[in-house]
């Protein structure tokens, strides 16, 4: 499995009919590692980069609600987590100063460990965005470890002048989906650090040359995800497993709130001692249910009679 070769069509496929979807690309990306990984009868975080991994420290998330439903939300996580040594959370912010200061504040006083802020483009002004991360700064201190995508992903301007200003460093999130998009943070030289989503990039292919220029330039670097089963969380362990040394973290965690997950329960990633760990089974690890295949299979079953 030649990943350079099969990029090299999948690109000139994406420009000849013009597809776009990264996630497509992402699949293609993810299943040639699984083979490749399992070939070569090792875990795709070693083919991708030879070495050892360390347990990166995984943040979970409180998402936007009233003061109220941050507390139960706060209690809830660090009950249902204890056992798996949580250390981060990530606390989704709504672009109100005064409501974002008082949620940081209560989860701060429940919870001893770090924290990271994510407003998701929210602040529109970047001198109220300034204003109240270093009033938040001055508060918690060095326990606020960074702030994902302040303010709106088109304009790296306002990204610069946030991060030119901030106490707390900033990270691109929506501004940082791609290379392409990261040639132009560079340029601008609009934050302290990104976010590599391999959905998002095209792949661990992608994500890698994402992670090598980032660090070529001295940008921090830490791997999320988006909504993605077993499969994709496992390809995004393995990914950040194999450059665990440089990162500053991850935030990969939906899929801990899955009631149901195609892939079967010994083969999900775990959550220990704070991090999300790759399995050391060839490629991937994971392992589809049963009922899963069956129903894909009874699904795109061709009738040729």
């Amino acid at each position: 499995c030649d990943i350079n070769s099969i990029h090299e069509i999948l690109g000139n496929a994406s420009r000849k009919f013009r597809l776009t979807s990264s996630t497509a690309i992402n699949a293609i990306d993810s299943a040639c590692y699984d083979l490749m990984g399992k070939s070569k009868k090792m875990p795709v975080y070693q083919v991708i980069r030879k070495g050892r991994s360390k347990n990166v420290l995984n943040t979970v998330t409180i998402y936007l609600g009233s003061l109220e439903n941050t507390v139960n939300e706060t209690i809830n996580i660090l009950t249902k987590y204890r056992r798996c040594g949580i250390k981060r959370i990530k606390l989704k912010l709504s672009g109100q100063p005064k409501i974002d200061k008082k949620r940081v504040m209560v989860v701060t006083k429940l919870f001893s460990g770090d924290l990271t802020l994510d407003p998701n483009e929210a602040y529109r002004d970047e001198r109220l965005a300034v204003k109240i991360f270093n009033k938040i700064y001055d508060l918690v201190g060095d326990r606020i470890l960074l702030i994902e995508q302040p303010s709106p992903r088109r304009n790296l301007e306002k990204l610069r002048y946030i991060t030119e200003r901030s106490k707390i460093p900033i990270f691109a999130d929506e501004s940082s989906a791609n290379l392409q998009d990261l040639y132009r943070i560079l340029e601008s030289n609009a934050v302290n650090g990104i976010n590599i989503k391999l959905q998002r990039a095209g792949g661990i292919y992608w994500g890698n040359e994402m992670f090598d220029l980032a660090k070529k330039n001295n940008l921090g670097v830490m791997v999320g995800s988006i909504q993605e089963s077993g499969v994709g969380v496992s390809q995004d362990v393995n990914f950040l497993a194999s450059i665990s040394d440089y990162l500053i973290g991850s935030d990969i965690d939906t899929d801990l709130d899955l009631e149901k997950d195609i892939v079967t329960s010994s083969s999900k990633i775990p959550f220990r001692n704070g991090g999300r760990l790759p399995l050391k089974d060839h490629g991937l690890g994971v392992k589809i249910k049963n009922s899963v295949k069956n129903l894909m299979s009874s699904t795109y079953e061709i009738n040729v009679d």
